[in-house]
């Protein structure tokens, strides 16, 4: 990628014979003449940071909430990418602009997006719906990817492919509820953290000539959790499953609407809403919903939260 300066050119980097050729053909129809040699890129050469996803056991292997519920997920899908290397102390050499589809119940690290840069780096990176070019992560079909980019409304995106689809099933006493959520907002995250020894540390350092692996993990127990914060909150299912109004198994986003959080809401549950946060689904949706991606296994960062308003191609 980073090539050596042509010997007849030192200035020059290294261009390929049919290049050079159609080179010599564009400037003849545009009648100019190229007098001086293209300049070399000076910066030295960068390091790989590799991103890559990983899912938490408890999702793969199902779980049971604090309330006797049992947790299975059938489905997630999760679009994600467009990395960079962000920072004062970080040089970046280029910047993916796309995003991965990946079937996140697949165990172990899948690939998001290669980075090339040095220094002392930020991730960045964006959860948000893809298109039509958008890579395939293993298992994953074109099928899928079409389903993602297929423009949708709800109460809080009024037109909008998906970034998350979530499919289970929760099990109690012989009662199964399931339940198919798309998640349609489209989320930055940037200047991310994770603990090293209780303590939140920032950035990684990328050397030249060398790889570096950082991962983003992803959490489908996250909208169950009975606080924001942190990871190992109290997961919980009994209010969901009290939201099926019409006891048709189906517990969807809507009914979760009809949910007040002040008549569920206790000391240690949902009491760290936020203002404007009137319904479960408002905790589940707005609160909820960014943290089934964090940085490395137990990261924060700060978040930019947009609809998925990208006309998709």
């Amino acid at each position: 990628m980073f090539q050596r300066a042509s010997r007849v050119c030192p200035g020059w980097m290294y261009i390929r014979p049919w290049r050079r050729v159609g080179l010599r053909l564009l400037t003849v129809v545009a009648g100019v003449q190229i007098t001086s040699c293209l300049p070399t890129d000076t910066r030295p050469e960068p390091g790989t940071l590799n991103v890559v996803g990983e899912t938490e056991a408890r999702t793969l292997e199902g779980f049971s909430t604090d309330d006797g519920w049992t947790m299975r997920f059938e489905r997630m899908l999760v679009s994600v990418g467009h990395s960079s290397a962000e920072g004062d102390d970080c040089t970046s050499y280029n910047d993916p602009d796309y995003a991965r589809v990946l079937d996140a119940l697949r165990p172990g690290q899948q690939k998001i997006n290669t980075v090339f840069c040095q220094g002392f780096c930020e991730l960045d990176i964006e959860l948000s719906s893809p298109n039509a070019e958008s890579a395939l992560g293993a298992g994953v079909t074109a099928a899928d990817r079409d389903l993602l980019r297929t423009p949708g409304k709800d109460a809080y995106v009024p037109e909008g492919g998906l970034s998350v689809l979530l499919d289970g099933t929760a099990t109690k006493g012989g009662t199964d509820k399931h339940f198919a959520w798309a998640y349609r907002n489209r989320i930055d995250y940037s200047v991310c953290q994770h603990y090293e020894n209780g303590v939140l540390v920032g950035g990684l350092r990328v050397v030249a000539k060398q790889t570096t692996t950082t991962r983003v993990t992803f959490h489908a127990s996250a909208p169950f959790q009975q606080q924001l914060e942190p990871k190992d909150a109290m997961l919980g299912f009994e209010h969901f499953a009290a939201a099926d109004a019409d006891q048709d198994g189906e517990v969807t986003l809507d009914e979760l609407a009809r949910v007040s959080l002040g008549d569920i809401e206790t000391q240690d549950r949902f009491a760290d809403a936020k203002p404007g946060w009137a319904t479960l689904a408002d905790y589940v949706y707005l609160g909820l919903f960014p943290k089934l991606v964090r940085y490395e296994d137990d990261g924060v960062c700060e978040l930019e939260v947009f609809p998925n308003d990208r006309a998709p191609r």
